[in-house]
């Protein structure tokens, strides 16, 4: 996703006409649920996929005809895609989708930039009538929103959820019905990159928990590696700090704190995490952001094994990532699942 979106950003900065797809309804298709871009400029360049390529035959033509036209427009496509198509192109099964066809411009720039960063960010679009005639909303975390639907009463109602979205941390679609028209909004939530500060068991457990996660993760066994890693990581990165060196350890917790990473944390014992504070105070950091460090790491729960301490350290990360207080479910009396978010 981030490589299309910074390749979508470069076009439009090169005052190219650009523009893009993406599903915003199927059925069937079971295990796939990644938002995706599928995107063309003027010259006949792509850039993304959607459904493993299985919708191209359809998207592509819709995406040239957008560029050949007047500015401005949206169009949206139903298609079906069957079984053996589907397992031919490596998806569990086929189903029926339809597209939405966009011109780039007409979506404030911040959210290629912040797709290309790895920056969580909401996508609010019109997608029937005549809201589907006036712009795109953005909005980020923390930040005014950017563009308009046109509608004052719409844009604080869908800012009000974006909101909600992001604070949930979780990637999600969903239409939203306003007194204006159908909203699709959408939440462009990164899946955590781990940064492994160290190396070791630990490490390689970590590694093998986030591959069943589904996330991504990196190993760096001195600084110049894990600089590389954070750069890899962007605003997604989880930082993890394993190694016990005086020098390495307090360094690698250094350049996380001045980096975008939603996650920061370190593994040792409370001497251990006094004695990297007074080293990053000397360093120059504040108190509040050597306050931004998890340490001890991890979720109390108990276990000792590389793969137990693994466990915990992820599931803190999550946490962190989706703002849900790691306590026990059955204390809770809220939906167990992330409610869905009425307009």
């Amino acid at each position: 996703m981030h490589e299309t979106a910074g390749t979508v950003r470069d076009w439009l900065i090169d005052g190219q006409r650009v523009a893009f797809a993406r599903v915003i309804n199927r059925t069937g298709f079971s295990g796939d649920t990644e938002l995706e871009f599928l995107a063309c400029n003027e010259q006949g360049d792509e850039t993304g996929d959607l459904l493993a390529g299985t919708v191209a035959d359809v998207s592509l033509p819709a995406l040239r005809k957008v560029l050949a036209g007047p500015k401005g427009g949206i169009e949206v496509l139903s298609t079906t895609v069957k079984l053996q198509q589907a397992v031919d192109a490596g998806l569990s099964c086929g189903g029926s989708a339809q597209v939405l066809v966009q011109p780039a411009d007409t979506v404030p720039s911040e959210l290629w930039s912040a797709l290309a960063d790895q920056h969580p960010v909401v996508l609010a679009t019109g997608i029937n009538g005549a809201i589907a005639e006036l712009g795109s909303l953005v909005v980020l975390p923390g930040r005014p929103p950017f563009g308009t639907l046109g509608s004052s009463a719409a844009d604080q109602a869908i800012t009000e959820l974006a909101a909600k979205l992001l604070s949930g941390g979780l990637a999600s679609s969903e239409v939203v019905h306003t007194a204006d028209g159908p909203v699709l909004v959408e939440a462009f939530i990164p899946e955590p990159h781990l940064v492994v500060a160290g190396g070791g068991s630990v490490a390689d457990a970590l590694e093998l928990q986030a591959s069943v996660l589904g996330w991504t993760a990196r190993v760096a066994g001195d600084m110049s590696e894990f600089d590389a890693a954070l750069s890899w990581a962007g605003a997604a990165g989880a930082v993890i700090v394993l190694s016990h060196d005086v020098k390495y350890g307090p360094e690698s917790l250094f350049a996380a704190l001045r980096s975008d990473s939603f996650y920061i944390g370190g593994m040792g014992s409370r001497g251990t995490q006094a004695n990297r504070a007074t080293r990053l105070r000397n360093l120059g950091l504040s108190e509040d952001d050597i306050h931004r460090i998890h340490g001890p790491i991890g979720l109390d729960l108990g276990g000792r094994s590389p793969a137990q301490i693994a466990l915990a350290i992820c599931a803190e990360v999550l946490a962190v990532r989706t703002g849900r207080r790691a306590v026990n479910l059955r204390d809770t009396q809220d939906s167990i699942r992330t409610r869905k978010l009425a307009g």
